[in-house]
């Protein structure tokens, strides 16, 4: 099989193509759930990924967990020292997520995983790109190419409608950041002609706006002060991400909710008002950041006609208000379409087209603002490692422990493991 691979910040996910339409491939242990949270737990030699790191923390608030490390792919400095003391390179810990994604892929097609295609923030860079192509050989996943996340949003809207020859602005706008990109699409593809972001505006930034909220909720209670260590922090940050998801369904005005802090529940409440107004300047940043890619372009918020909104964040209310105000003019929509789901429907329909299988397949046969890497392309290998053969002392490069590191949700079945991958020790 081959599948699309959405390698979020907070969350991701993997589909695949059955019987000719994209569908997300679940959880190997939990066959509703069809998103990992980009979670990693390590300790011991041994790793917890997505849903299962996060459980840790119900038994233990103390628990180290890695997260938003896909910020810090390209950088060398590593971004967690696990009990070993061993150093964890962002690239190391990326690779855990895909070998977690690729082993739910095999699991849920009793086949081994072929080839698949990662999507890409359109704003990563080239030591970003090659970090997580580096992170994909770490996991043994064979990369058929990458597609830049909005292309292969616009790829999955595309097959839902007919939107030939139109002017599309994708807005991404997810936990990690914002990308926006302005594109074509005709008959033989998709083509950009343009594209921006922002790489510390999404829904971490969100969830702390919130945050501070809730905090200043909690700190009218009399007599009490809460504390504020990287613990309390945590349990704050989790706090916020609920009330969070509560406030973008639509029709809520308030949320209230009882927030156990420092041994005491507390009654918190947050009017959609209050809320909208704590995240306005970052909305208005992403609307500056859409209207400079149109000028970058050339182009102005008139010759849009269809707006496609993608990423967890495109479904607040008041970004989609805003939006529809600037790209509100006769002849213009701005559309929603299974936004969460929209850039790894698209990765599995670019691996599709690359796999040879467009006509089979009733797709584009190419695609623009894809990269398929060649053998031997320095894309297809993370510059950190390159750096390490060139090292007089042969240590071990913080990504390459990735390869080793065991991965406890890795189940077996009758004692043999799934195809394609070797067995790994139980859990505990």
């Amino acid at each position: 099989m081959r599948a699309g691979i959405d390698l979020g910040t907070t969350f991701s996910l993997a589909a695949w193509l059955d019987a000719g339409a994209p569908a997300l491939i679940p959880d190997c242990s939990e066959p509703r759930v069809f998103r990992t949270p980009s979670v990693v737990h390590l300790s011991g030699g041994s790793a917890l990924v997505g849903g299962r790191a996060e459980e840790l923390l119900e038994e233990d608030p103390r628990v180290p967990l890695i997260r938003f490390f896909k910020r810090r792919l390209g950088q060398c400095r590593p971004v967690f020292h696990d009990d070993g003391a061993a150093a964890w390179s962002a690239e190391g810990v990326s690779a855990l997520l895909l070998r977690k994604l690729a082993f739910d892929a095999e699991v849920h097609s009793g086949s081994p995983l072929q080839q698949a295609v990662i999507a890409v923030p359109a704003h990563f860079t080239d030591p970003q790109r090659r970090a997580l192509l580096g992170a994909a050989s770490l996991a043994d996943l064979d990369v058929l190419g990458l597609v830049e996340a909005p292309v292969a949003a616009a790829l999955h809207y595309g097959a839902a409608r007919d939107m030939s020859d139109e002017v599309v602005l994708v807005y991404d706008f997810g936990g990690g950041g914002l990308d926006t990109t302005v594109l074509t699409m005709d008959p033989h593809g998709v083509h950009t002609l343009g594209k921006t972001g922002l790489a510390d505006a999404g829904g971490k930034e969100l969830d702390e706006q919130v945050a501070d909220r809730v905090l200043s909720e909690l700190e009218r209670v009399p007599g009490r002060s809460f504390p504020k260590d990287a613990e309390a922090l945590a349990h704050l940050r989790r706090i916020a991400e609920e009330f969070k998801i509560e406030l973008c369904a639509s029709g809520r005005s308030r949320v209230r909710r009882t927030v156990e802090w420092d041994g005491r529940a507390v009654e918190v409440e947050i009017a959609r008002a209050d809320f909208e107004s704590a995240i306005r300047d970052l909305v208005s940043r992403t609307e500056a950041e859409a209207l400079a890619c149109l000028w970058d372009t050339g182009l102005r918020p008139r010759d849009v006609t269809r707006v496609l909104l993608v990423g967890g964040c495109s479904q607040i209310p008041l970004v989609e208000q805003r939006l529809r105000g600037l790209f509100g003019g006769a002849g213009q929509e701005v559309l929603r379409h299974e936004p969460i789901r929209a850039v790894a429907y698209g990765a599995a329909m670019h691996a599709g087209q690359l796999a040879s299988e467009a006509d089979r397949h009733g797709l584009p046969p190419v695609l623009g603002g894809g990269h398929r890497p060649r053998r031997g392309d320095p894309h297809a290998r993370c510059r950190d490692h390159e750096r390490r053969h060139r090292r007089p002392r042969q240590e071990e490069h913080p990504a390459a422990r990735a390869r080793d590191c065991d991965l406890l949700h890795e189940p077996t079945v009758s004692g043999a493991p799934p195809p394609g991958r070797r067995a790994v020790p139980p859990a505990g």
